[in-house]
């Protein structure tokens, strides 16, 4: 049994949240904190490294018109004409990432890939208040990419023509070979490793400290109640199982005798 304490408290004290607690116990369990961060982090590397299939990403713009390109010259382009055009941004996106369009593209490209695979490598982005659409591809290799991106041109912009009577389709910005990988980006794996591993011991040890009431010495009583401590009784029994063993050894020692 631990020594029995008397405290000066008149009154019953609500129960309540010992920040200092807490952070006493962050503290203390501060090495075992980080050093599961750092196991998580490189949980996370291992995991993107060794198990997430790299991807390679190109893109290219195009140019939503109302109007045929015939090859003569017009009047120019008229502010009905840009609004039209701006209109169709929409319809042309979604023709562009249509089944028909990239089942096309990539057959046409040797690409076996089913429609789901495919338009989840297949995404577009339209600027906003214009008529210019961006399209990104994503793939394997640097070759599919950019083999897949020609595609989708080719075959988008044939779809478009049959399709949208008296539309067409410029290319602004061709597609490239991609010279670096789009995803995964290992830094951000890791560090999100390291962060989830680091709250979770965090937030497992502000759960124990909080539900943890036991009144370990003196100044816990102190620091939790906010008053002073009268004094403690000793616990007797194990003082004299103490005394007990000292005096044991006290008389199993030999007496120094005169000769």
């Amino acid at each position: 049994m631990a020594n029995t304490v008397y405290v000066a408290n008149d009154e019953m004290q609500e129960d309540v949240v010992d920040v200092s607690h807490v952070f006493r116990a962050l503290w203390k369990k501060l090495p075992i904190i980080l050093l599961v961060g750092l196991l998580c982090g490189a949980l996370a590397f291992a995991y993107s490294y060794f198990l997430i299939t790299p991807l390679y990403q190109t893109s290219f713009t195009v140019y939503v018109n109302n109007k045929t390109d015939t090859g003569e010259k017009n009047n120019g382009i008229s502010n009905q004409d840009l609004n039209a055009a701006r209109s169709l941004a929409t319809t042309y996106a979604e023709i562009i990432t249509g089944r028909t369009v990239l089942e096309t593209a990539a057959n046409n490209c040797g690409i076996t890939y089913k429609y789901g695979t495919l338009k989840g490598m297949v995404n577009t982005n339209i600027s906003n208040n214009t008529e210019i659409i961006r399209v990104n591809v994503k793939a394997k290799s640097p070759e599919m990419a950019l083999s897949l991106a020609n595609a989708v041109i080719e075959t988008s912009t044939e779809q478009i023509s049959s399709i949208i009577d008296g539309s067409s389709m410029s290319v602004v910005d061709k597609p490239y070979l991609p010279e670096g990988k789009a995803s995964p980006s290992y830094l951000k794996f890791t560090l999100i490793g390291m962060v989830a591993g680091m709250v979770l011991v965090i937030i497992i040890v502000v759960i124990r400290a909080i539900v943890d009431d036991r009144i370990l010495d003196e100044s816990s009583i102190e620091d939790r109640l906010g008053v002073p401590v009268l004094g403690t009784i000793p616990n007797l029994a194990e003082a004299s199982k103490n005394k007990d063993a000292y005096a044991g050894y006290r008389a199993s020692t030999p007496k120094k005798g005169n000769g």
